[in-house]
């Protein structure tokens, strides 16, 4: 019995910490890991409906599980470990793992009440069956069957295991465990008298259910094949003709199973019950409340299956009516009723019944619906899927006939979907293809604008260096032109002075003066001579300076031309790359559009 909520964190974590705490003594710690997966589990499933009995804290405390029985339509039974906290979803887990039933998806476990208190003489009453909740703890349901009002009543309540309804899935389970008790639950209901037949078909039934029973080993022994007639044949029909006619004639379809196997025979029994418009079905016993056409009883049984909605009269056993799930326009139900919205006669009816199981009926109805709607979902989806492959499967199978026009018409919308995908994933193809070559010409063009901005850095810097050395060759020109100049007027006034100093001395005959003159004519003669050569050196010198300057200019206009040329072509490139770049973008727009388009018509 979980806290309030507003406590079970504080006592969760509380619990959880001392399971966990190694200063706490082995036992507690132990009492304390099962009081916290118990408190899991009953927190899940809600609290308790009765307080646990001593029976329940004694089994808690000394670690060990309670048990009760389980009982099967054919009186068979198995025995159950619960503990305090044992969900009925729980118990029907471990039921199945008990009888090896990996299939038990549609079973559960119900409340079957059993009249004790009738009166000397009447008919005796059926068993009712009442569903249990799956969040239902079974110390709950025990204590309930001990106390409660159906004990107050007189009834004995036992706990029932079997299918909570038959579904169309059923047909593909092979499993022995699985078909031996769908076989136990239809054969109960068949007997019962919840499936009326024509008399063939009943002795049919019965042959086949002593087949089930007793293999072959009646062949030679006509009284057991007598005894069991009246054990399956309902007394409504058996009393339709005589013995000695049912015992002749169940006795040769009998013989004619004589290959059959018990697991055969209970296959072919449920195939005939499954072949009736009411086969299958799950039953309920109702009270009329509201019937707009005024033809059914005050009390009746209603019939569940994969087809609809089955009207029985109770006393005598008689098939009525049956509404099919696609008359069906809305149901419900409250604690005590439950209501149906249907077609009658192409007439919109509300019928509304008594019962205290409205809620397991609609159930049941909704989920007829949605194996319904499911199967076809899924026959959609294999048609399309076989549709897609080609013919290959075509020859097998039937296809519907809907005529010609409607044939073409399909295989035309089928052609151009299947166009219309192919077109798609081309463009998608060349989306990717004109993505990467967007890329590659937006690189492209990253690179040349990069190399254009290079190229006019080095253009003004080759600029502004040509302008510095032409100055330098315009200087030097000028040095130039004024040491030649100065090394002319130094040759001249060597010369002048020379003719002078030796006309003066010739004039006056002094042979030494002469001499005198001419060393000192010949000494400035040579101090002149060495200023010469000195200006004419560095004539020489700025003449090849001039010389590689000029070069140098030449080379650089020459580079400079280049570079103006190259300028260009990296422009002119540009202007193409942006022009195929916007263009390419354009294309591809419309035609993802056009192609968007197509698609969303075909489909």
């Amino acid at each position: 019995m979980p806290p309030n909520k507003d406590y079970v964190g504080l006592v969760s974590e509380y619990i959880h910490s001392v399971s966990h705490d190694e200063s706490e003594p082995v036992e507690v710690r132990q009492l304390a890991t099962r009081a916290w997966g118990a408190l899991k589990r009953s927190a899940k499933a809600g609290t308790r409906r009765t307080l646990p009995s001593n029976e329940e804290i004694e089994a808690v405390l000394a670690e060990r599980k309670l048990t009760t029985i389980v009982f099967f339509l054919d009186e068979t039974f198995e025995e159950l470990e619960y503990d305090v906290t044992t969900t009925v979803l729980e118990a029907v887990e471990q039921l199945a793992a008990v009888i090896k039933l990996e299939n038990y998806n549609t079973f559960t476990l119900f409340e079957c009440r059993k009249h004790t208190a009738a009166k000397t003489g009447a008919e005796p009453m059926p068993d009712e069956h009442i569903l249990l909740d799956d969040n239902k703890y079974m110390a709950d349901v025990l204590v309930e069957f001990r106390t409660g009002k159906a004990a107050k009543e007189g009834m004995q309540s036992k706990i029932l295991f079997k299918k909570r309804m038959f579904r169309e899935t059923d047909e593909t389970i092979t499993e022995p465990v699985f078909v031996n008790l769908s076989f136990v639950q239809a054969q109960h209901d068949y007997l019962n008298g919840n499936y009326p037949v024509v008399r063939e078909d009943a002795a049919q039934m019965c042959s086949l259910q002593i087949q089930a029973e007793y293999g072959s080993s009646l062949l030679d022994n006509e009284d057991g094949i007598g005894s069991n007639i009246e054990k399956f044949v309902t007394k409504q029909v058996l009393m339709t003709r005589p013995r000695e006619e049912w015992k002749t004639d169940v006795t040769a379809r009998y013989r004619a199973l004589e290959q059959f196997s018990k697991e055969d025979a209970r296959l072919q029994f449920l195939r005939i019950l499954r072949s009736l418009p009411y086969g299958n079905s799950i039953f309920f016993p109702v009270k009329r409340i509201e019937d707009p056409i005024g033809l059914l009883p005050g009390k009746l049984i209603l019939g569940i299956n994969k087809r609809g909605v089955h009207f029985f009269r109770p006393v005598p056993k008689e098939y009525l009516h049956s509404a099919e799930l696609r008359d069906i326009m809305q149901f419900g139900s409250s604690s005590q009723a439950v209501f149906f919205k249907m077609r009658v006669a192409g007439v919109l009816h509300i019928f509304q019944f008594e019962t205290k199981q409205g809620e397991d009926i609609c159930m049941a109805l909704q989920t007829h619906i949605n194996d319904i709607m499911m199967k076809g979902y899924s026959k959609a989806k294999a048609m399309a899927a076989a549709e897609g492959k080609g013919g290959a499967g075509k020859e097998g199978l039937p296809q519907a006939n809907f005529g010609p026009k409607y044939e073409a018409h399909v295989s035309q919308i089928q052609k151009m979907l299947e166009e219309a995908n192919k077109r798609a994933d081309e463009m998608a193809k060349k989306e990717a293809a004109l993505r990467e070559e967007k890329t590659a010409v937006e690189r492209d063009l990253e690179d040349a604008k990069d190399r254009l901005a290079q190229l006019e850095e080095n253009s003004t810097s080759q600029e502004d260096r040509a302008a510095n050395m032409q100055s330098e060759v315009d200087r030097l020109s000028s040095a130039l032109a004024v040491a030649e100049k100065k090394a002319e007027q130094l040759k001249s006034e060597k010369e002048a002075e020379v003719a002078a100093a030796a006309a003066a001395a010739k004039e006056a005959g002094a042979e030494h003066e002469a001499a005198a003159v001419a060393a000192a004519s010949n000494a400035v003669m040579a101090a002149k001579a060495a200023a010469l050569e000195s200006a004419e050196a560095e004539v020489s010198d700025l003449k090849s300076q001039l010389s590689a300057l000029t070069t140098e200019v030449r080379e650089l206009e020459k580079n400079n031309s280049n570079m103006v040329k190259e300028k260009q072509l990296l422009q002119n490139k540009m202007e193409r790359l942006e022009k195929a770049k916007t263009s390419e973008a354009k294309k591809l727009a419309s035609d993802l559009e056009t192609q968007t388009n197509c698609v969303c018509m075909v489909q």
